[in-house]
């Protein structure tokens, strides 16, 4: 048995008794990853797990990272947000205050919730990635400088070969500009 028909199989019998979505039959999530293929920005990509999708931008070299990463549970509920394999917190601030949320996964919700989906991740898309600040004069005093870290990009962003960052960096800039508020002012 391959692993996609035990996933298919796992996700065929999900208990709802605990108000969690269930999706019925394997051909759901098989057409929900179809539909999120299609639309997806390019270089994004949907992956099905144990109670929710995945939805991660990989980088263009080839030793593949993930760079960026929407996880959307099947409720539509509860949808974290990662760069760099680190998990942003606060995600209606980035916002503007509006929660991010979709539909629940349902025979019935299919559209929406592809729909909902697609439009976190073009609006999370929408931010560039904190640069830091790649001056070589600075990157080469960094440890003189306690608040601060040396990145040298392991998940293959554009940009940057390596970068200085904040320690409190929020690894996503605002619209309009290179670096996080942390960073600007190193």
């Amino acid at each position: 048995m391959t692993t996609e028909k035990i996933v298919l199989r796992k996700f065929q019998a999900w208990d709802t008794s605990d108000g969690n979505v269930a999706l019925g039959s394997p051909g759901l999530l098989s057409d929900t990853l179809s539909f999120l293929q299609f639309m997806l920005p390019q270089k994004w990509m949907a992956l099905a797990e144990n109670f929710g999708i995945h939805v991660v931008l990989l980088s263009i070299r080839n030793a593949k990272a993930i760079q960026r990463s929407v996880f959307v549970p099947f409720s539509g509920k509860d949808i974290e947000l990662y760069v760099h394999a680190l998990k942003l917190p606060n995600i209606p601030a980035l916002f503007g205050g509006t929660r991010l949320e979709t539909r629940p996964l349902t025979p019935e919700s299919l559209g929406d919730f592809v729909d909902g989906v697609v439009n976190i991740v073009q609006a999370f898309n929408s931010f560039k990635v904190c640069c830091g600040v790649s001056q070589e004069e600075f990157i080469q005093h960094w440890r003189n400088y306690h608040d601060c870290i040396l990145d040298r990009n392991l998940f293959g962003e554009d940009g940057y070969s390596q970068t200085v960052r904040s320690v409190n960096c929020k690894y996503l800039a605002p619209k309009g500009s290179e670096r996080c508020r942390e960073c600007e002012i190193l």
